[in-house]
């Protein structure tokens, strides 16, 4: 599982991102995360929750459908349904559409973990354990979890 497509809205939101699998998601600027799943449908929230003294903060994770969600996380919801239809529409522009197979509805959707943005690349850590640089000349690196395998995508594709 990969990015085949990101915005930048750094400066008011986040990150948006679209995964082969058709999986959309945002990392917020406040560190919290969701994404929702191909069929749009049902979406994973993650934030840090409280933790007790002398222990680092711990990641919470909550499952909800875009029909049953709590009131709290409503721009969040409004945010990610509007990227994931401007990644959309992106995508079809490029001509690619997604292709692998969604993921089980009891297996966690995978989503980016942490990413770092720089002058000539934007470095993704996928919760998968892919880690995915996207460089401005469009060429890709994308390595395996563990390192087993490494991928070069060349900036013509």
């Amino acid at each position: 599982v990969w990015i085949t497509q990101y915005v930048d809205y750094c400066s008011k939101y986040g990150v948006g991102f679209l995964l082969n699998t058709g999986s959309a998601g945002v990392y917020f600027n406040d560190a919290t995360k969701m994404v929702l799943d191909p069929a749009g449908h049902r979406f994973e929230y993650w934030e840090r929750s409280a933790a007790p003294p002398a222990s680092s903060a711990l990641l919470s994770a909550s499952t909800h459908t875009l029909s049953n969600y709590p009131s709290a996380l409503q721009k969040k919801v409004t945010l990610l349904t509007h990227f994931r239809s401007f990644l959309f529409t992106q995508e079809r522009r490029a001509g690619r559409t997604a292709t692998a197979a969604p993921a089980p509805s009891s297996e966690p959707l995978v989503h980016v973990k942490k990413y770092v943005a720089t002058r000539y690349a934007w470095l993704f850590r996928l919760s998968n354990g892919t880690l995915q640089v996207i460089f401005t000349d469009g060429s890709e690196v994308l390595i395996g979890r563990g390192a087993h395998a490494v991928t070069y995508v060349a900036r013509d594709g």
